[in-house]
C-alpha cells in the first residue's frame, strides 16, 4: 500500500515539474552560438514614408495671431488626448494628398515627416514671416495579441517603434508566452508573415526588429500552457486518489489494531 502511495506521489511530482519552463526560453537577448557583435545602433529604423489613410498632425506657429486660425484647426476648449488628435488630424487621401488650410492640397505619399515639414516651411513662407511648422504622424497603430498581459490595439505617438517597445506597451509577455515564436503580420505588405525570436540577441540586427504602422504582433503560447488545464485536472484527481488511499490505509490499520 505504501509503495502505491509513493508511486502516485512521484507521478504528481513529475507532472508538476513537466510544466516548468526552461530558463533559456524565458530570458531575452541571449548569446546563441554565432552572435553578430555589430552594435545594435547600426540597425537604425528607416524613416517611415507616409501612405494613403495615414493621419498627420499639422500645426503652423506664427506670431501673427490674426492669421493663426487661417492655417490651423481651432482646438480651443478641447482636451487634446491622442484619440482626439487622431480624429481631428489631417487624413491622407487615397491619391496621397493631404489638405492644408490656405496652402491647399499637398502630395505627401512616400515622403517622410521631415520632408513634409520642409515642404510646408517653403509654402508657408509665402504667406507668413518667421513662421515654424510642426508635423507629427498620428496613425502609428499596432495590434498586440496572444500571450501578453494587456492585448489590444495601441496608437503610440511615435514615428518609429521596435518589437520590444511594442511588447512593453502591452505589458510584456505572460509566463506562458513563447518568446522564440513571435509572429509579425505586416498588413502594409499584403499580410506577409514574419517570425521573430526575442531570446536571440541577433534580433537587434534583424530587419524585422523595427515595426511599421498597422503591424499585428501575435505571441504564441508555450506548449506547457496547452495542457495546463489537463495537468490541473490530473493533479486534482491524483490528489483525491492519494487522499482516499491514505484514508483507506488508516482505516485498515485502525481495524487491525482494534481486533488485537
Amino acid at each position: 500500500m505504501n509503495f502505491l502511495k509513493i508511486l502516485i506521489t512521484l507521478i504528481i511530482t513529475s507532472v508538476l515539474f513537466s510544466n516548468c519552463t526552461p530558463y533559456k526560453k524565458i530570458v531575452y537577448l541571449q548569446d546563441k552560438g554565432q552572435v553578430n557583435n555589430t552594435s545594435a545602433n547600426t540597425n537604425k529604423p528607416s524613416e517611415y514614408r507616409i501612405q494613403p489613410n495615414d493621419v498627420l498632425y499639422i500645426k503652423i506657429i506664427t506670431m501673427e495671431s490674426e492669421k493663426f486660425n487661417y492655417f490651423n484647426i481651432d482646438f480651443k476648449g478641447t482636451l487634446l488626448s491622442p484619440e482626439i488628435l487622431y480624429y481631428l488630424g489631417s487624413n491622407v487621401n487615397d491619391s496621397g494628398y493631404v489638405d492644408v488650410p490656405v496652402i491647399g492640397k499637398l502630395y505627401v505619399k512616400d515622403k517622410t515627416v521631415e520632408e513634409i515639414k520642409n515642404m510646408l516651411d517653403k509654402s508657408v513662407s509665402i504667406y507668413l514671416k518667421n513662421a515654424s511648422v510642426m508635423v507629427k504622424l498620428l496613425s502609428f497603430k499596432i495590434t498586440v495579441l496572444g500571450e501578453v498581459v494587456h492585448p489590444g490595439q495601441y496608437r503610440p505617438l511615435v514615428t518609429t517603434l521596435n518589437i520590444l517597445e511594442a511588447l512593453s506597451i502591452a505589458g510584456d509577455l505572460t509566463p506562458y508566452g513563447d518568446r522564440q515564436k513571435i509572429t509579425i503580420i505586416r498588413t502594409n505588405e499584403n499580410n506577409k508573415v514574419y517570425k521573430v525570436d526575442i531570446t536571440d540577441k541577433n534580433v537587434l540586427q534583424s530587419d524585422k526588429f523595427n515595426l511599421l504602422p498597422n503591424d499585428i504582433i501575435y505571441v504564441s503560447p508555450l506548449r506547457a500552457k496547452t495542457f495546463t488545464v489537463a495537468t490541473s485536472t490530473t493533479t486534482t484527481i491524483l490528489a483525491a486518489i492519494t487522499t482516499l488511499l491514505s484514508t483507506f490505509t488508516t482505516f485498515i490499520l485502525l481495524n487491525n489494531y482494534l481486533k488485537k
